[in-house]
């Protein structure tokens, strides 16, 4: 990012001490006080960097999707509850609900020893109105429910990934400046330090390029804490059990102006997994309704039964019986049950249309977003970042020749560095608004306008 000068032989490692004169300013006194804080908060942040940032596998956007696949906590939970789907199909898919019943009874004569009487009944109630198809259709609609949440699992995984490995890669790019910035400031201090010893340039501007090397080996690894913060949040979303956290690699998408808002809007209401769900969970609650109105149909009982009684001493009659029984349905008619599943399908039917209407602003509100951050990025690609650069070269060159005093390259440097945050900060703004709006859409933005 910065064409710096290289140290040579003598580039500094650490904090060095600087002679002062006998009869010292306080504002000398105050700059040499500041410098000794800041190599110590330097030392200090040199030994946590070198404790805190182990080195992460580098892995690409495609790789870490295959990963999420496999191993994300909230995929794999999704993938789980389906099994909730074939245990409510298989039990739906049994013959009859009801299992048959025997039923014996006994009489003992009070004048005669012995048994004197004997029956016993065979029943089965059955369901003749079709509820068994009724039921596996509701099974079956429940399964496709929980599919349906698998795949809004999936997809929601799926935009955490890729937000977070975009801001990995900006991570990075941050990380890449602040070592820039930390060699470019090396390399002033010692030309600083050379220019003193030939007398050429005040003790203070080695004091003030010291303080600097320390600051920017501060920011250096402020920079690279929060890259090691962002690669454990992706890992704890693929669900990595590596040691050492992900490192996002490969090149970011460009940024381009967002498609059409009325297109996006179409997709999202076509596609958005939300809106599947409640669609899933809708055509469940239809299919329950269904069944619970039909449950109201009476199951009829049929049965075989077997008497044998002894009338006398000597005579003993047998009989063959055949059962038949019918519920009659004035009292319970299913009532409560078929309440509530009338009010689940009207809260979905509103929850789906309050949900297009709310998709709908959303959409065009993130869609202004990712065009707005488009245009902040392009005004520092094109306009501002090129210019600083040049202009840093020229100002670095005339302090190395003596012709600019370092306060001027100083503030030449801060003023890219701000630029260049400020572009990595317009950077990572585009990409979460680009993240947030694919969220709503349940794809990749430019697929929803037909783009590859």
């Amino acid at each position: 990012m910065f064409d710096t000068i290289r140290p040579g032989s003598g580039a500094i490692s650490g904090c060095k001490h600087v002679e002062t004169s006998a009869r010292p300013k306080r504002q000398f006194l105050s700059i040499i006080a500041f410098t000794a804080t800041v190599c110590v908060a330097a030392s200090t942040a040199d030994a946590q960097q070198r404790d805190e940032e182990p080195t992460g596998e580098p892995v690409t956007l495609t790789e870490l999707f295959e990963f999420a696949e496999e191993s994300a906590p909230d995929i794999q939970q999704a993938r789980e509850r389906l099994g909730l789907g074939d245990a409510a199909i298989e039990g739906a898919e049994r013959f009859q609900p009801f299992n048959p019943e025997i039923e014996g009874e006994f009489g003992v004569g009070l004048d005669d020893v012995g048994l004197s009487r004997a029956e016993i009944t065979l029943t089965q109630r059955l369901e003749i109105a079709g509820e068994r198809g009724l039921r596996i259709d509701a099974a079956r609609q429940q399964k496709e429910a929980l599919q349906a949440e698998l795949a809004r699992a999936r997809w929601d995984v799926h935009q955490q990934v890729h937000r977070l490995y975009r801001q990995g890669l900006v991570d990075t790019d941050e990380v890449e400046i602040e070592r820039d910035v930390l060699d470019f400031t090396q390399a002033l201090f010692e030309v600083a330090e050379q220019r003193f010893e030939a007398g050429e340039e005040p003790r203070t501007s080695v004091i003030v390029a010291r303080a600097e090397v320390a600051q920017a080996r501060q920011r250096l690894l402020q920079a690279q804490v929060r890259a090691l913060r962002t690669r454990r949040d992706l890992g704890a979303v693929v669900g990595w059990t590596k040691q050492a956290a992900p490192q996002p690699t490969g090149e970011p998408e460009k940024a381009k102006p967002v498609p059409a808002k009325e297109r996006l809007v179409e997709k999202a209401i076509a596609q958005d997994p939300q809106l599947a769900v409640l669609r899933a969970r809708l055509e469940q609650a239809r299919a329950d309704l269904a069944l619970e109105e039909r449950e109201v149909w009476p199951a009829p009982l049929i049965g075989v039964g077997y008497e044998r009684e002894n009338l006398a001493s000597t005579d003993v009659e047998n009989k063959l019986r055949l059962v038949v029984g019918v519920p009659l349905p004035l009292w319970d008619r299913n009532q409560g049950e078929i309440a509530a599943a009338k009010t689940r399908t009207d809260i979905l039917r509103q929850a789906i249309e309050d949900r297009k209407k709310v998709l709908g602003n959303l959409v065009v509100k993130q869609a202004a977003s990712v065009q707005a951050a488009y245009g902040q990025t392009q005004i520092y690609q094109e306009e501002v970042l090129p210019a600083l650069e040049t202009q840093l070269d020229l100002l670095q060159e005339g302090f190395k020749l003596g012709e600019l005093s370092l306060l001027d390259v100083m503030n030449a440097r801060d003023r890219l560095l701000a630029v260049q945050r400020q572009y990595l900060a317009a950077l990572d703004e585009y990409y979460a608004a680009v993240s947030e709006l694919e969220a709503l859409l349940g794809t990749a933005i430019w697929q929803a306008n037909g783009d590859e």
